[in-house]
């Protein structure tokens, strides 16, 4: 039996519509699977990172380190030079909770004004979840600070982990995975992430120079950062677009 016009376009859009059904389901099941994978992958460096930690803590507190340590500050009482004590003077500024929460305010503001919620959020989950994580980690592992540190004598805070460390690595590592979320030159971006990466690496070394923190804490700072980035922006970012994924899929899904 011939169909009429009406029917042969109602039977075209009906089987466009399946073919289009069927493209979403494939394109769904391959994204399901490489945010499933991601989250493995990242979970996985993350927790690579947190037994690091564990390991270096172990090595801390039973005192194997000590020697390293001490040897450390001894080098660093041996190059003090006026010209290094402004240069990571300047850097143990900006890595500290003050500098790096001034930092982070203000790009959290831009944020909020050009609507990038998520931006904020991980933001705020990154740098200020992290900071808290150290300070909560500080009180728990309660190490002194060395003893000729010139701030032992005003400051409350414990030694280890270094919060200078965690809080530059925190926030200059984020600063590296925005990066990554803009369309720029592989040059660029590359030039970026070498910037970060020796903004990080010279606000530890300011801290060890400074005799204000051990080697050893600067590094525990580190791999908490690494720990806790790779949780937040890593694993935890992709189960939250894993989550996007699945709600579209059911509110796409004809009922």
């Amino acid at each position: 039996m011939a169909l009429n016009p009406v029917q042969r376009n109602y039977e075209n859009l009906t089987s466009k519509n399946r073919q289009f059904q069927t493209e979403i389901t494939e394109n769904s099941r391959s994204d399901l699977n490489y945010y499933r994978r991601a989250i493995i992958r990242e979970s996985a460096g993350s927790a690579f990172f947190l037994v690091l930690f564990g390991l270096l803590s172990w090595l801390v507190f039973s005192n194997i380190s000590t020697n390293l340590d001490n040897n450390t500050l001894n080098w660093a009482a041996t190059t003090i030079n006026p010209v290094f004590d402004a240069v990571l003077g300047f850097f143990t500024t900006t890595g500290g909770f003050g500098g790096v929460g001034v930092m982070a305010v203000l790009l959290g503001i831009f944020f909020l004004w050009r609507r990038q919620i998520s931006n904020l959020l991980l933001l705020t989950f990154s740098v200020g979840g992290g900071m808290l994580l150290d300070s909560v980690l500080k009180i728990f592992f309660q190490r002194p600070r060395p003893d000729t540190s010139t701030e032992a004598a005003h400051l409350t805070s414990f030694s280890y982990p270094s919060g200078h460390a965690m809080a530059s690595a925190c926030f200059f590592g984020f600063l590296i995975w925005l990066s990554f979320q803009f369309n720029w030159r592989p040059a660029v971006r590359t030039a970026w992430t070498i910037a970060m990466l020796f903004i990080i690496l010279m606000v530890g070394i300011s801290r060890i120079y400074l005799v204000e923190h051990y080697l050893t804490d600067v590094i525990g700072g580190f791999l908490l950062a690494a720990f806790w980035l790779l949780a937040v922006l890593g694993a935890g970012y992709k189960l939250f677009q894993l989550w996007q994924i699945r709600r579209l899929n059911r509110s796409a899904t004809p009922r």
